[in-house]
C-alpha cells in the first residue's frame, strides 16, 4: 500500500510504537512506527534509507499518544545540513525528505529524514 504521507488521517491517530532497525547499519537504516488510525485500523509505517532521526519524547503522562499533526517536506534546514555533509560523496538526494510527527498528549515530536516510506496493514 503506497500513500501520500500528508494525506493520511493523522489528527487523533494513536502512535503505538517506534522501532529503530540498525541490524545492518549503513545498508538498512529503518525506523518503523505503528499507528492506530481514528477508524481503528492499524498500520506499520517503515521509513527506509534513513539519514537522521530526532525524537523529543515526553513521558509520565497517563494518556494515549494521540497525534496532533504530521507533515512531509523536501525543504528544511535539517535536510540542507544532511545534503551538505554528504555532498562530496556524489550521492543524489533528490528523494530525501523530512517526516515530522507531533503529538497532542505529551507534546512530543519525531523528525525522520529518509528517502521514503511504505505502509503495511497490521491485523489484530
Amino acid at each position: 500500500m503506497k500513500s501520500n504521507f500528508n494525506d493520511l488521517n493523522w489528527h487523533d491517530a494513536e502512535l503505538q510504537s517506534i522501532h529503530i532497525d540498525r541490524t545492518n547499519a549503513g545498508e538498512r537504516d529503518e525506523i518503523v512506527i505503528v499507528v492506530c488510525w481514528p477508524d481503528e485500523t492499524i498500520d506499520e509505517l517503515t521509513f527506509y534509507d534513513c539519514y537522521a532521526f530526532e525524537a523529543k519524547m515526553n513521558f509520565g503522562v497517563i494518556a494515549i499518544e494521540s497525534i496532533l499533526k504530521a507533515d512531509f517536506t523536501q525543504c528544511s534546514e535539517l535536510l540542507d545540513t544532511i545534503k551538505c555533509k554528504w555532498d562530496k560523496s556524489g550521492a543524489d538526494f533528490g528523494d530525501l525528505g523530512q517526516y515530522t510527527i507531533e503529538t497532542n498528549s505529551t507534546k512530543s515530536r519525531l523528525i525522520i529524514c529518509a528517502r521514503g516510506f511504505s505502509m503495511k496493514r497490521v491485523t489484530k
